[in-house]
């Protein structure tokens, strides 16, 4: 996890998972959302099925000094799930 700029304050690790497929094809499977806002900042993702592979996108949420919200640059990567 990057530090915090300074004077910025973490409130959650926030991602989004779907399976991975064709980018051509029409869109017919959930994304799903996952957000943490403990001091572990872990995202579990649960339910998913064992065969198919995923794309994650994962991101940290920060409130600025003066209050307005912020967020980091996202990070994507494929995951492989394991029965």
């Amino acid at each position: 996890m990057p530090d915090a700029p300074v004077g910025w304050t973490i409130t959650a690790a926030q991602g989004i998972l779907f399976p991975d497929g064709d980018p051509t094809a029409i869109w017919q499977t959930p994304i799903l959302f996952e957000e943490d806002t403990s001091a572990t900042y872990e995202l579990d993702f649960t339910g998913l099925d064992a065969t198919t592979d995923y794309v994650a996108s994962i991101w940290l949420a920060w409130e600025k000094p003066n209050g307005y919200a912020a967020y980091s640059v996202g990070t994507t990567i494929q995951v492989t799930t394991t029965s």
